[in-house]
């Protein structure tokens, strides 16, 4: 039996939470038998929710919230003791520390899937504490959380080293561990036809977590440059945002762009892809992401995406011509690319979806259970 980890470090549904359900509706169906300690999401009935008083989304809550989950994680693991491997779903520090804890207290494997960590640095990782301290300063982090972040970056980097293996989604991350093997991601949603020209409402859109991590504020001025060229140009914004929606408008007409975007909060997924649907490219400047399932979904939605190079997405989506990608941190390049694209016709919706073909979620859960049943059969092997 598979005891599962996961701490929620947000209180919304993300693309590794996305995974998570895919993959154990999978297993399901070939009777893997697992347990599931989660925190306050509870993604499913099934699941030991280990519950939280505070629900809100802010640094110092983040870490209340991941020590008491550390802690009760590991004392409710002691009442069972039919497990043969424990899982960390995510790297988070928290689901890390208690997945290590309890495979030293057992003595049983340990495994940690590597979504990313936030050290990517352009075409980089970096992994010093300081630099990844000064990379997240520049980010946008205050002094005391950016502290925070990289000394539990670094820990659960180094737990992760001396677990029985790592299941990493991104190549470039598989690179960091002698203990990796490498996975991958898939999209749920396929739609079967595509829009044409004329259903589209807006020239590009953005899906994601609006924080400074995912890039909304390099956005905002690449959106501003482009409009100063193009003056219709509307940009739709889907996603949940640590501030409420009034002040993240606030910072859209400081921009002077309350005209061409469209802040729509968080949608429902038909809704969201209805949105990407409806638009001729997608567009996300983040400089932290790992596998990019964004990027997967718009491509399966007959889209184009423009990104900024940084070491994960352009390993994992380089072969893809409809993937355009700007320099990091570069808002000139990003807008001229932008532009260039938006004057230019569009491509076949149909060609564009080939990127993701093969994508599929059966084939994910068979691979992580392969690596899982690797590892339980060499720890036990000897």
């Amino acid at each position: 039996m598979i005891l599962i980890i996961f701490y929620h470090p947000f209180l919304n549904i993300g693309g590794v939470e996305r995974r998570f359900l895919s993959v154990m509706k999978q297993w399901e169906t070939i009777n893997v038998r697992f347990r599931i300690l989660e925190s306050q999401l509870r993604l499913r009935t099934s699941s030991h929710q280990i519950p939280t008083l505070i629900n809100k989304d802010t640094p110092l809550t983040y870490i209340v919230r991941g020590l008491a989950f550390a802690l009760l994680s590991i004392v409710l693991a002691l009442k069972d003791r039919g497990f043969n491997v424990i899982l960390a779903y995510n790297n988070d520090v928290f689901s890390v520390a208690s997945a290590f804890i309890i495979s030293k207290i057992y003595r049983k494997p340990c495994v940690v899937i590597v979504h990313h960590y936030d050290i990517i640095d352009g075409s980089q990782l970096v992994e010093s504490l300081l630099r990844v301290y000064s990379l997240l300063r520049r980010i946008g982090y205050g002094r005391l959380y950016s502290l925070f972040k990289a000394l539990a970056t670094k820990l659960a980097i180094i737990m992760a080293k001396k677990c029985k293996a790592t299941i990493c989604i991104s190549k470039a991350f598989a690179k960091l561990f002698a203990n990796a093997y490498l996975s991958s991601n898939a999209i749920e949603y396929s739609p079967k036809n595509a829009v044409t020209l004329k259903d589209k409402e807006y020239e590009a859109c953005f899906v994601g977590r609006l924080d400074a991590r995912k890039g909304v504020i390099d956005l905002l001025n690449v959106w501003k440059n482009v409009v100063s060229i193009l003056p219709n140009a509307k940009l739709a914004i889907v996603g949940p945002t640590q501030t409420r929606g009034r002040n993240f408008m606030k910072i859209i007409r400081s921009h002077g762009l309350d005209k061409n975007i469209v802040y729509m909060g968080l949608l429902s997924d038909r809704k969201m892809y209805d949105t990407i649907k409806k638009s001729r490219l997608f567009v996300t400047l983040s400089l932290s992401e790992g596998w990019g399932m964004a990027i997967a979904e718009a491509l399966a939605c007959g889209v184009p995406v423009a990104c900024y190079n940084i070491i994960t997405l352009y390993e994992q989506w380089n072969t893809c011509p409809y993937v355009i990608f700007a320099n990091a941190n570069d808002v000139k390049d990003a807008t001229e690319k932008i532009i260039e694209f938006l004057r230019s016709p569009d491509p076949d919706s149909q060609q564009v979806k080939k990127c993701i073909e093969g994508l599929r979620w059966e084939n994910v859960a068979r691979r992580d259970l392969e690596i899982l049943r690797k590892v339980v059969n060499d720890t036990y092997a000897h």
